[in-house]
């Protein structure tokens, strides 16, 4: 293909074996995917997962773990995994040895605690045992929290900060679910628990999943929804369901159509706010269910400031999907350096978009829709026009040359879908449980798995998505830690006049 090239997509010829809501990569390159429960919710009336049945409780198992193997090897298939504590709705993140802690979840029962209330739970993936293994509880119940890893050197290496997450499932009409608190978990406890979090509170329904990123400036950024119930939320509701919302709303500390962001030093263990994101056409709120993409963009080299960009949301008064981006940067000492700017708007607009960072230091942007929002049971959900078309940005182009337009995906990716980074080059793309979005006789679910081969791959393969094009790692250190110098060895260097012209860590 030629520099300008597309990229191209491949439908993998394996099935996920559940829903792809939740996608982690494991160290060992293989994916660990979980789901929620299919046919316990009304109007969900759909029959249990058939892939993963279990019919000593007549339900199935929700996670799995996923083999793809080289680009030209068949992919094994996925191999059910036992949870004791329902992951779905939870927050993960990587841990330093590889492992993938989840905490919090959801609240269904099956098979007489086969599968449990997973609001409280803590569990770890191990990798290498291939299991799960329940490592603890959390102060409250979290439904939708963010997790992130904290700094190694000032926190032990299990440490984590869970911020947020409803109390139970998201019920906006019912306001004692808002849980504006965040918790330092770890070593098998809770450590320290913040109440009152000031982007958290007065801000329900719209603090959950809030965007949690760790900063060089040793501070973590909070991100959530501010403005509260508004018409255009809803709109979107049945008649049966606006009927039964009696509760006022609550009324937020802050003005109509604002983020509140703040920034929260790992240090003091006190938060000063930052600049609020202005969006007057947006609906309420950029978080769930108006998702917009965030990405904390790559660190340019001798730079430590850090920049997040949130792009996408959806439109008030039309329900649309949006175009709108802007980002804000924080430099070492934690100083913002310029409020929120406007950035170039996506070519595509986008509800429930993935970003995903390439090794190239652009940002991909797939999935999602171009009308709607999140929320609704399965085969029941509330958006529609899928937003097939991958869109590319580049951080470091000149302003207005930024985006670029590529291929286009062939199946749609709706609410609860994921997508990552593959070792291999490649981006993946799970999951969507509202499959019938344009005929309710189909079924939601969506076992499928896409691969894109971004044009990177593309340009050096000719279309060929085999490695035999490129440079490879034959050799790094297993272990690197912040300020050691590391050596890699690459074969093919010279050969056809390749070089090593950039050397990129992606965690």
């Amino acid at each position: 293909m030629s520099t300008g090239s597309q990229g191209f997509w491949t439908t993998l010829p394996v099935s996920t074996g559940v829903v792809g809501i939740h996608a982690a990569l494991l160290p060992n390159a293989k994916i660990l995917l979980w789901e929620r429960f299919h046919g316990l919710h009304a109007p969900s009336l759909y029959p249990p997962n058939p892939n993963t049945f279990v019919p000593a409780i007549g339900q199935s198992e929700i996670a799995a773990e996923l083999n793809l193997g080289a680009p030209s090897a068949a992919p094994a298939a996925a191999v059910p995994k036992h949870v004791a504590f329902s992951p779905f709705c939870a927050g993960a993140v990587q841990m330093e040895d590889g492992s993938i802690l989840i905490a919090g979840g959801d609240g269904d029962n099956v098979g007489a605690g086969y599968i449990r209330d997973g609001r409280q739970a803590v569990r770890r993936y191990d990798p290498a045992a291939a299991a799960f293994t329940d490592i603890g509880t959390l102060n409250r119940t979290r439904w939708y929290p963010t997790v992130t890893a904290l700094p190694a050197g000032r926190f032990a290496a299990s440490d984590v900060l869970v911020v947020g997450g409803h109390s139970a499932s998201y019920l906006p009409a019912d306001p004692d679910r808002s849980n504006p608190t965040m918790e330092l978990w770890g070593e098998g406890r809770v450590k320290r628990v913040w109440d009152n979090v000031d982007v958290l509170v007065g801000t329900y329904p719209y603090n959950s999943y809030p965007l949690v990123y760790v900063l060089p400036s040793n501070q973590v950024s909070l991100f959530a929804g501010t403005k509260v119930h508004s018409p255009p939320f809803y709109a979107l509701l049945s008649p049966k369901l606006l009927s039964s919302l009696h509760f006022p709303p609550p009324k937020s500390q802050f003005s109509d159509d604002q983020q509140q962001a703040s920034l929260f030093d790992l240090s003091t263990f006190t938060t000063r706010p930052l600049p609020p994101l202005l969006s007057p056409a947006l609906a309420p709120s950029r978080s769930f269910p108006y998702l917009s993409p965030a990405v904390l963009l790559p660190f340019a080299p001798d730079s430590s400031a850090a920049a997040i960009m949130v792009c996408g949301g959806t439109v008030a008064a039309t329900n649309a999907a949006a175009k709108e981006c802007s980002y804000i940067t924080v430099d070492g000492t934690g100083t913002t350096m310029a409020g929120w700017v406007d950035e170039e708007p996506m070519p595509v607009a986008r509800v429930m978009g993935d970003a995903v960072l390439l090794p190239d230091g652009t940002v991909l942007y797939v999935n999602g829709a171009q009308w709607g929002t999140a929320d609704g049971p399965a085969g029941h959900g509330l958006a529609k026009d899928p937003a097939f078309e991958a869109v590319l940005y580049t951080p470091t182009a000149p302003r207005g040359s930024r985006w670029r337009r590529l291929a286009a995906a062939t199946i749609p990716r709706l609410y609860h879908s994921s997508a990552l980074l593959h070792p291999d080059g490649r981006v993946l793309v799970f999951g969507s449980d509202q499959q019938n979005y344009a005929d309710p006789a189909l079924s939601p679910f969506e076992y499928r798995v896409e691969a894109f081969s971004p044009p990177y791959l593309a340009e050096v393969h000719s279309g060929d998505p085999n490695t035999g094009g490129r440079l490879e790692i034959v050799d790094a250190p297993r272990v690197a830690r912040c300020g050691d110098a590391l050596e890699i060895r690459v074969r093919g260097v010279g050969e056809g006049g390749r070089r090593v012209a950039k050397v990129t860590m992606v965690r």
